[in-house]
């Protein structure tokens, strides 16, 4: 989780605003969890983001997200799912409901690692990354190209 949280401070100081079309799903929790102070919500465009991962010294997980387009990341406590009386379990499910296919899910260091791919897109890929640790969830959407196997093996994530 230390590594995921740099990489959110460095695209926070990079303060780029990239617009794109998000997942319904993904609007869902920007929605429901934006208003408090507690939840980071971060946009970035793919160049931006393999230059944050490539001065991070992410070069796994770089290679995986080479022909990455956008990126959304949210970061919200576990506190928060519990005040709004929501689980992540929940929004798992909402996920399978939209279409989205699970594609890889690993536990690392006492996080859930669970990577979804949205398959109603044709004319690009959507991923949806969600990692669950100890006192907060990241949510992280990405689209364009990403090697799932190449991410989820990743050392360093």
């Amino acid at each position: 989780m230390k590594k995921i949280q740099l990489v959110l401070i460095l695209w926070m100081v990079c303060g780029t605003g990239a617009a794109f079309a998000q997942s319904k799903s993904f609007d869902l929790l920007t929605n429901k969890f934006s208003g408090y102070n507690d939840v980071h919500i971060v946009n970035v465009n793919g160049f931006v983001a393999r230059t944050v991962l490539w001065m991070a010294g992410e070069s796994d997980i770089n290679r995986a997200v080479r022909d990455l387009r956008d990126i959304r990341v949210i970061t919200i406590p576990l506190k928060v799912f519990r005040t709004e009386n929501v689980s992540v379990r929940g929004f798992k499910h909402v996920l399978k409901k939209k279409l989205f296919e699970e594609l890889a899910s690993k536990r690392e260091h006492g996080e859930i690692i669970t990577l979804y791919q949205d398959s109603t897109h044709d004319d690009h890929q959507r991923y949806m990354l969600i990692v669950e640790g100890d006192d907060d969830v990241v949510v992280v959407e990405m689209i364009g190209s990403v090697d799932p196997a190449t991410l989820m093996k990743s050392k360093e994530f």
